[in-house]
């Protein structure tokens, strides 16, 4: 049973039963606020998921939407389904990872002074289609971090959040004159898989205008259904040239090994951003 095997977190947005948090307050405006100050790189790794992988799993209120039936297909997946069209049928899916200098709820504030551990959120999400009207949809299957803090901050917006191992630095290698590479490489580990990339920015960059959005649904850690809506305004775009790599052998490897593209970037840095909670 894939997302099962997944985490606890996502067997709460597949609306399997799960123990409710101890201590979340019924209503905490205060925590569904998460000011996001100083983003530091932020990017999302376009995908393609088999539906039969996840179908079965997902609430009865949604279904997997093709990519072939998805409004705003990203263009990279755009051009696999013009040279596979058999990869139509398959759903648009992303896995956004985003690094800031502070997150803050209500009065307190997570920060990291080493470059390479600053608080980290992670959105993976899927498109799917309302059971009953068709309307496409993003439905989060899991929500991601890397500090403790972040956890609990998700019990005060009423969702789970997963804590992940993350790094970012310099590829760990020299060439055969003793040089170090100067390639960047961003590692995330969970639950026995680990993702993997390696590459640098292109010296191509733009300005960004405006603030850039999205939004989700997903089922909420105790009862319902909490939607998400996500606001960023980054000072700058770049392009990524690189390679990513997925190691492990379970199920949640295995989906992302099996997409026929794993597309990243752009990558965007600076400004800030909020990310809000609502119960629907």
């Amino acid at each position: 049973m894939l997302l099962r095997a997944v985490a606890l977190g996502v067997a709460a947005t597949l609306g399997i039963g799960v123990p409710c948090l101890q201590g979340q307050s019924e209503d905490d405006s205060e925590g569904r606020s998460w000011r996001l100050k100083g983003l530091r790189t932020g990017f999302c790794v376009q995908l393609l998921v088999d539906p039969s992988s996840v179908a079965s799993e997902l609430p009865r209120e949604y279904r997997p939407l093709p990519a072939s039936r998805s409004p705003d297909l990203h263009p990279a997946l755009q051009n696999v389904i013009k040279s596979q069209p058999e990869f139509g049928s398959w759903s648009p899916s992303r896995l956004c990872l985003y690094y800031f200098d502070t997150v803050q709820v209500s009065s307190t504030v997570l920060r990291n002074k080493n470059p390479s551990k600053k608080p980290l959120l992670g959105l993976w999400t899927v498109k799917v289609a309302e059971a009953a009207s068709g309307k496409p949809r993003e439905l989060l299957l899991d929500m991601l971090g890397n500090s403790g803090r972040l956890e609990r901050f998700g019990k005060r917006a009423g969702v789970y959040v997963h804590e992940v191992e993350s790094s970012f630095g310099k590829v760990p290698v020299v060439d055969r004159d003793g040089i170090p590479s100067s390639d960047d490489q961003y590692r995330l580990k969970f639950r026995g898989t680990e993702i993997i990339w390696d590459g640098r920015l292109t010296a191509d960059s733009s300005r960004v205008q405006g603030v850039l959005s999205s939004e989700w649904v997903t089922q909420g850690a105790q009862a319902g259904w909490v939607s998400g809506h996500l606001r960023l305004s980054p000072g700058w775009r770049h392009q990524m040239v690189g390679s990513l790599r997925v190691e492990g052998k379970n199920d949640f490897a295995r989906v992302l090994k099996a997409s026929p593209i794993k597309f990243v970037g752009p990558l965007l840095q600076q400004g800030n951003g909020e990310l809000s909670f609502r119960p629907q």
